[in-house]
């Protein structure tokens, strides 16, 4: 399988919208990572896809719900703030979104989320060099990838290699993202 540089355009050229390419890498992204065993203990046959903060996507990211990565079936969570996060933890995400609206929390966030088995996401400027794992970047009308490969070992999230070669890769050097 093969992941590239999607082109994004406007929808009046009749391209694909934006939000919807993003859509579609996350789910090809979830081919090319592996979470440790005891990440799905709890939730059984379920990965949880949370979007956290404002939610871009709008129906663009329904058409994940109940595709298969492996033996789990996708459920999409919406989680408008940390403060929603009632019926169980963020930690129980395998994949989280991070909107931009989330931008001034990401330091509370990682904090939350460190140690877990969950694959952070986010389209805002240097998100991976923040800490985020896996950042989509928009260059030259053309959707890629920054990966924090540190972030991802520290959750015990392999990134495998065929997706790599695609990134660029990037530490955590920054301590903000960019507006």
């Amino acid at each position: 399988m093969l992941i590239a540089v999607l082109p994004v355009c406007p929808p009046s050229q009749g391209a694909v919208p934006e939000y919807d390419l993003k859509a579609a890498l996350l789910y090809k992204l979830t081919k090319f990572i592996a979470w440790p065993d005891s990440a799905f203990a709890s939730s059984g046959a379920v990965l949880h896809l949370c979007l956290l903060g404002r939610d871009d996507f709008g129906p663009s990211i329904q058409g994940l719900e109940g595709q298969k990565v492996e033996r789990q079936t996708i459920q999409i969570d919406r989680v408008p703030d940390l403060g929603h996060m009632r019926e169980r933890a963020l930690g129980d995400c395998r994949i989280v979104f991070i909107s931009s609206s989330e931008r001034e929390r990401l330091p509370k966030i990682f904090s939350t989320l460190a140690g877990t088995p969950v694959l952070t996401v986010s389209d805002m400027d240097g998100f991976a060099a923040a800490g985020g794992m896996i950042g989509f970047v928009t260059a030259d009308s053309k959707i890629g990838f920054e990966i924090n490969q540190r972030a991802s070992r520290n959750a015990g999230i392999e990134i495998g290699a065929q997706l790599l070669q695609f990134a660029t890769l990037v530490s955590a050097q920054r301590t903000q993202v960019q507006p």
